[in-house]
């Protein structure tokens, strides 16, 4: 007997868990709503990349800045059309 697929290996997207999916409507709709903003903090490993990912598709969003302490983060974000492997990607040496 062999496993069945997941509905990642179906479509080759990622899916969100349970309480990721939960969270994607209430925070959509508290985005939509004019003059928000929106700041999640979740341990390492939880999907927080993957999240913010879910958020841009269902807003539409075109133009996003994501900032992260190194390149390993910013190399978990998918390449812009047109762009390098990380699209544009500024970088600061400074320690403080």
């Amino acid at each position: 007997m062999t496993a069945s697929p997941t509905a990642a290996e179906h479509t080759g997207r990622l899916i969100l868990r349970r309480d990721q999916q939960e969270g994607l409507g209430s925070t959509v709709r508290h985005l939509r709503r004019s003059h928000t903003r929106g700041h999640l903090v979740s341990t390492c490993g939880t999907g927080k990349t993957l999240f913010a990912l879910r958020i841009t598709e269902k807003l539409g969003v075109r133009h996003l800045a994501v900032a992260v302490r190194s390149l390993d983060l910013a190399a978990q974000w998918p390449p812009p059309p047109g762009r390098g492997p990380h699209g544009t990607v500024k970088y600061s040496l400074a320690t403080g």
